[in-house]
């Protein structure tokens, strides 16, 4: 593959990564979408998939024991 779609392949695997990482590590939450409706519990990478990238960064930060009221007292 040429240059451009070897780097979406890397940065696919890597947020497929990521999302298995997460759902490996969320036991339960009670998100929903911007209608509301809950969204399936996170033991599956599919659900995270269809997060906004700032959730994911979220998710991400708390993951490794950083949350936003941790990151306001440093």
């Amino acid at each position: 593959p040429d240059g451009a779609a070897k780097i979406s392949e890397q940065l696919e695997a890597r947020f497929d990564g990521l999302c298995q990482w997460l759902a490996e590590r969320l036991v339960d939450w009670n998100w929903t979408d911007n209608r509301g409706r809950p969204l399936p519990k996170p033991d599956d990478p599919v659900a995270l998939k269809r997060l906004k990238p700032d959730e994911l960064l979220w998710l991400l930060r708390a993951g490794q024991g950083e949350t936003p009221a941790a990151r306001k007292n440093a």
